[in-house]
């Protein structure tokens, strides 16, 4: 049995427990979920520093997958430890494989593409049964492109000319190495095609209409190809023919009707699939959980791509379904009976009742920007708690490159969450470029009753900052700091619960911004459940005082200068060990420019006369502060002799060279 026809199975017989499994949760509990990746050991609660009481792992398959759930699987092998592209062997014949790979292979009668049962002598691996080319429907033979005439040359130009056609839909692109066919042996040599075309789709739906033939019927074109193999005089019995390494994923043979048999039509791929997918069934976590971080496992091709993505909502079904009230052009999401729309009551719809289908972004996250898959990490949903997860891996694979693999997928959830929900939003919302600003963090949480509630709140800063106050409802209260570092603040204040909801908090804290937009997400956490996922906070409406409604910081007007601030600790630097500036600090803001990788940041050190002695520090820009200890030496670190000397930082970026100076003195 196919792989895939085995995942369905086993998704029939177990799918429906398997999310029964997912949905079950302990209270304040962290749960660890694993898909694929069944070879490994299980996760244990001392691993993520969790009582055991307070921890589970469930581990699911790759195949636990179902079409009735949005789950969907293309050109993947399915392993228990992985899944990648399927490939092939270009020894095997790939035809009496097809329909099994979820392709299919039919001929046209003139009205339509029919799965005939004279079809199956092509593959049947019996040369003695062929198919035979002057019985049965045809079709008008079809048209080239302007100039170009094809099989019409070998039939006098005859427009009314009728053709076989064969459509090999191979389910997915793949690179095809070559195609053979032949006829019986007792007539091969006398009854082959005289005339043939073969084409290649490679199943672009953007790029329909607009390939080299059009196949039309009615005046209305419904599959074109690109012309590979053209013989309009052919003498040979048996054909070989080697393809262009390209993907394809239709096949078309062309040949006038007449007296032609093919025995066997044979085609050999290669490599990988050149894309393939998996979408995982919609998850039921039971309840609204709070989403941690995704960890993954695998092997990206130097010369392929993995792409993965992740996606939270509130109801089943991500999709909002439409139907026609011919009313105009008058869509409604209700049915006759004023319901709304499911799936099943779409499907059930006369086919000019159906208006279509969209993504629900009300209740569901749109596909996010991939995740980068060298992180091995990333966080999932940053906005509010979800009950229904969907996962997504892409497989891309050019032609001639290794396969890439993907081991599992792995990620943890509290629930029930903190909070039914917690909106922040900070002030003031547009700040001079690397100025030292008091901003007001404002949280407005929802606590329901059952729900734990929070006493921490974790910011993240571009900046080290200074926490000045904490309050609760405009009175100040009583608060800790449990870090404040780089990267942001953890502080701990009075605990949070459904007695405290929709009590207004307020975050006070100095610090810095060096690029537009920069954002300020936040998480609360309870410190009596510190192994559980912190509950990230959600932009919007804190406070109706404060028109932002956002977490991110806009900078007032900069100009094009990508250098703010350069201090120096002191004019002077004494490298003679006694302890008393015999370094010199450096310090230096880097103003909206591009993230790390655009550009690069040079210290650079020239005498007076103007030769450059050499570069002290070099790195990748970055918007932020950068800091540098100089002990006065050159680049070789050979300490420098006394004297004047000039500092002279440049940034090389994407727009310009923007660079400034400072003086420094070496003395003894």
């Amino acid at each position: 049995m196919p792989l895939v026809q085995i995942g369905r199975l086993a998704s029939l017989l177990c799918f429906g427990f398997c999310l029964a499994l997912w949905g079950h949760q302990d209270s304040g509990a962290l749960t660890v979920y694993r898909i694929g990746g069944e070879d490994l050991s299980a996760p244990e609660a001392a691993d993520f520093g969790v009582p055991p009481e307070s921890f589970r792992f469930e581990q699911h398959s790759w195949m636990s997958f179902e079409d009735d759930d949005f789950g969907s699987v293309n050109l993947l092998d399915l392993e228990p430890g992985h899944i990648r592209p399927q490939t092939l062997d270009k020894e095997v014949n790939l035809t009496p494989l097809i329909r099994e790979r979820g392709g299919s292979i039919k001929i046209n009668d003139g009205y339509g593409w029919k799965d005939e049962a004279q079809l199956d002598f092509l593959f049947d691996d019996d040369e003695t049964t062929a198919f035979s080319g002057d019985t049965g429907g045809s079709l008008r033979c079809a048209n080239g492109t302007p100039g170009r005439s094809g099989i019409m040359d070998a039939l006098g130009g005859d427009p009314i000319a009728q053709c076989r056609y064969f459509k090999f839909d191979l389910g997915g692109a793949f690179i095809i190495d070559r195609v053979r066919f032949f006829g019986t042996p007792r007539r091969g040599d006398t009854f082959f095609p005289r005339s043939f075309r073969l084409g290649t789709n490679d199943g672009d739906v953007l790029k329909d209409g607009e390939r080299e033939i059009k196949l039309t019927w009615r005046g209305k074109a419904f599959v074109d190809w690109d012309v590979v193999v053209e013989r309009l005089e052919n003498t040979d019995a048996v054909l070989d023919f080697q393809l262009p390494p390209e993907p394809v994923q239709i096949l078309m043979f062309e040949s006038p009707q007449g007296k032609w048999e093919i025995a066997e039509f044979q085609i050999f791929g290669t490599g990988s699939a050149p894309f393939a997918s998996y979408i995982s069934s919609i998850i039921d976590l039971g309840g609204p959980a709070v989403l941690g971080e995704l960890t993954w496992s695998g092997n990206q091709a130097p010369t392929g791509r993995i792409d993965l993505a992740a996606r939270g909502g509130d109801t089943s079904d991500p999709n909002t379904y439409w139907r026609f009230t011919f009313r105009g052009d008058e869509r409604s999401r209700f049915a006759a009976n004023g319901q709304p729309l499911s799936r099943t009551a779409y499907a059930r719809l006369e086919g000019g009742e159906k208006a279509g289908i969209t993504p629900d972004e009300q209740n569901w996250e749109l596909w996010p920007p991939f995740f980068s898959f060298a992180d091995g990490r990333a966080e999932l949903s940053r906005l509010k708690p979800r009950q229904f997860l969907q996962f997504k891996a892409d497989f891309h694979s050019p032609p001639g490159g290794e396969n890439s693999q993907l081991d599992y997928l792995q990620f943890a959830v509290t629930q029930p969450p903190m909070a039914a929900g917690v909106v922040a939003e900070i002030a003031p919302a547009v700040v001079g470029a690397g100025e030292p600003t008091r901003f007001i963090y404002k949280v407005l949480p929802e606590v329901q009753l059952g729900e734990s509630g929070f006493d921490t709140i974790e910011i993240r800063t571009p900046i080290e900052p200074r926490i000045e106050s904490v309050s609760i409802s405009g009175v100040e209260v009583e608060w800790e700091a449990l870090r404040v570092d780089a990267t942001g603040l953890e502080v701990r204040i009075p605990r949070i619960d459904d007695d405290r909801s929709g009590e207004l908090i307020e975050v006070v804290f100095a610090a810095e911004v060096f690029r537009f937009g920069t954002v300020f997400p936040g998480a609360v956490w309870d410190s009596e459940r510190p192994y559980e996922v912190r509950q990230p906070m959600t932009p919007g409406n804190a406070d109706d005082l404060v028109d932002n409604n956002r977490l991110s910081v806009a900078l007032q007007q900069t100009g094009k200068q990508s250098i703010g601030r350069f201090n120096l600790s002191s004019r002077v630097v004494t490298p003679n060990g006694d302890r008393v500036n015999d370094e010199l600090l450096i310090e230096y803001d880097l103003i909206n420019v591009d993230n790390a990788g655009a550009g690069i940041a040079r210290l650079e050190l020239y005498g007076l006369a103007g030769a450059r002695i050499g570069v002290l520090q070099q790195t990748e820009i970055t918007s932020g502060r950068i800091h540098f200890s100089w002990p006065g030496t050159d680049s070789d670190g050979q300490v420098l002799p006394p004297g004047l000397y000039i500092l002279r930082l440049a940034v090389d970026a994407d727009r310009a060279t923007d660079a400034a100076f400072r003086s420094v003195a070496v003395a003894y």
